[in-house]
């Protein structure tokens, strides 16, 4: 019998490394007491093609980095009612005229440049007159731990 893979439209995960460094910096006698979150990625990783169409991969929890980093940015972080939200936006301009780029996915990293969340959505170009926001809920519990929206 086979079974059916359906596509998946967006993935979002908080990694170990994470769960990781807030357990440290909760911890006296000389650990960092400042866990932050910093820069975020946009690059192209975690696509495969399910019949025909792109679908987000599963995250691995030990991920250190994505690939095909093509910007890096600063990002707003807020936290509403036992969610963190992450909002940035690459805006229309930010490459040259015929420089173009696919994108599906941030990595969100530490101010140390850990790795330590990722979100993935069905794949986009960005080119010198497109640019993109996106909006990551990260809610504070570990399951159901992130949801993240994308908007052109």
């Amino acid at each position: 019998m086979v079974v059916a893979q359906e596509v998946v439209l967006e993935n979002t995960e908080l990694l170990n490394q994470y769960y990781d460094q807030r357990a440290l910096s909760s911890l006296p006698n000389g650990y960092n007491a400042f866990f932050q979150f910093g820069d975020l990625d946009w690059g192209y990783d975690l696509i495969e093609t399910v019949d025909g169409k792109p679908s987000c991969k599963d995250i691995p929890l030990d991920k250190t980095s994505i690939a095909n980093v093509f910007y890096t940015s600063k990002a707003n972080y807020t936290y509403v009612n036992g969610n963190i939200v992450i909002t940035a936006s690459l805006p229309a301009g930010t490459f040259p005229a015929g420089e173009s780029h696919q994108f599906s996915c941030v990595g969100i990293k530490d101010t140390n440049k850990n790795l330590i969340g990722v979100a993935v959505t069905q794949p986009v170009w960005i080119y010198s007159d497109r640019g993109i926001s996106i909006e990551i809920i990260i809610k504070t519990a570990r399951s159901d731990s992130a949801q993240v929206a994308v908007g052109a």
